[in-house]
Formats: C-alpha cells, structure tokens, sequence
C-alpha cells in the first residue's frame, strides 16, 4: 500500500513536470509565434492591371515541378525570385543568403531559442511584389535554407528564396486552384485598394 501511496503522490508531480518540458520544447521549436501574428508592412496595394474592382484581387500563376510542390516568382527590391507556397510555414520566411545578395540588411533576433530550421534572423524588404500586389517596408522573417536549396539543386528541383507561408495566404484570402495552377490574394475589405502612399497598414 505504501508503494501505491507514493506513485499515486507522484504522479501528479510527473505530469506537471511533462508540461513544462513540453512548454520548453515549443518555446525553442515555434519560438516566431512570439513574434509574429500578421504580416507587418507599412502599406499595401493592388497595382496595374491586377485592379480588378470590387474586392480587388491579384491572380498569381503557378508552376508544379516533379516534387509536386507549388512554385510562383515574386520580387524583392527590384529583384526577381522564386518562391514555393508552403501552407504549413508560419510566417512566410526568406532564405538568409538570398537577401544578403539582394543588399537587405537582415540581423539575429534577440532571443535565447532557435527555431527548429535554425537561427531566426530579421530584415525590412522595402518592396515586395507578390503578383500585382506591392508592399511597402515589409518585415521579413529570414532562415538559411542553403541546406534545403542545395538538396533541391542535386534533385534538379526548382531553385526557390521563399517559402510563402500561412500568414501571407490567410491575411489575403488566398485561393489556390491546383487544375488551374493560379493563386488568387484579396486585399481585405476596408483596406484601400490602389494608392500605395494611402493604403492600410496591418493591425
């Protein structure tokens, strides 16, 4: 009885300890949630012919390589890339050496954690063209992916620089149509749609 005493007093004991060894791994794993909850830009907008009225929207075509992932190019700073459209990468991350060649300035984020791909860095892209949509001082959230890159390149996979993730495609409605191989961001309601100097910023 004594010995079923002790681990019935334990036990509770051990859960709390499994809880906070579990806080401590998603702390360093998905240390950007800290971070980051939308997108942080200056201003947004829809340009050109990508104005279509009403609920403006920007249609992004798509290419699908042999690993069955979703590719687009966007433009950082005048500069084009490619990017993968990646729903399970929160945020959106730039590859660290990809920037440094563009001339954006990217430094390590204060903080004592890593993320599980490695050490989180951070710059401001002071444009970024997703399609027909253009934002303005936008911060960016940077990993090395040389490793990822370099694997890609062996497998003669489609270079990329970005991983397009969840914040991006669920602040701006996004709507992939895999038949059609398009991607389609709405700017929200309420945002003004065409004037970049006037165009909302993100809450």
């Amino acid at each position: 009885m004594t010995g079923t005493s002790n681990r019935v007093r334990q036990t509770p004991r051990r859960f709390l300890a499994l809880i906070l060894a579990a806080s401590a791994l998603l702390g360093q794993g998905c240390v950007w949630y800290r971070f980051v909850s939308v997108p942080a830009y200056r201003s947004v907008s829809i340009t050109g012919s990508a104005a279509t009225g009403g609920p403006q929207a920007t249609v992004i075509g798509l290419t699908q390589a042999a690993d069955m992932k979703l590719y687009l190019d966007l433009v950082i700073n005048g500069r084009p890339v490619r990017g993968v459209v990646d729903t399970g990468a929160y945020p959106t991350f730039f590859d660290k050496g990809a920037l440094e060649e563009i001339g954006v300035r990217v430094d390590r984020t204060r903080t004592p954690a890593e993320t599980n791909g490695g050490v989180l860095y951070t710059g401001v892209l002071s444009s970024l063209k997703i399609g027909g949509m253009e934002f303005k001082d936008f911060t960016c959230w940077s990993l090395d992916l040389s490793k990822e890159r370099s694997l890609h390149a062996r497998n003669g996979l489609p270079d990329f620089a970005v991983l397009l993730g969840a914040d991006v495609l669920t602040r701006f409605r996004a709507r992939i149509d895999v038949g059609k191989r398009e991607l389609v961001l709405t700017l929200p309601e309420g945002m003004l749609r065409s004037d970049p100097a006037k165009a909302a910023t993100s809450p």
